[in-house]
């Protein structure tokens, strides 16, 4: 019984994160993907 009370209000959770903005954990992650090579590049302009 509690598995398809489960199920019933799932799609209304699955619509409340539909509606939320990006997670910050992706920002950050993205953030650093990007933010690691630019400031690689940048020390070894620096250094040559």
């Amino acid at each position: 019984m509690a598995v398809a009370h489960l199920i019933k209000h799932r799609p209304t959770t699955d619509k409340s994160s539909e509606q939320k903005p990006t997670p910050t954990w992706i920002v950050v992650v993205s953030a650093l993907l990007l933010g690691i090579p630019l400031a690689l590049c940048c020390t070894l302009l620096l250094m040559l």
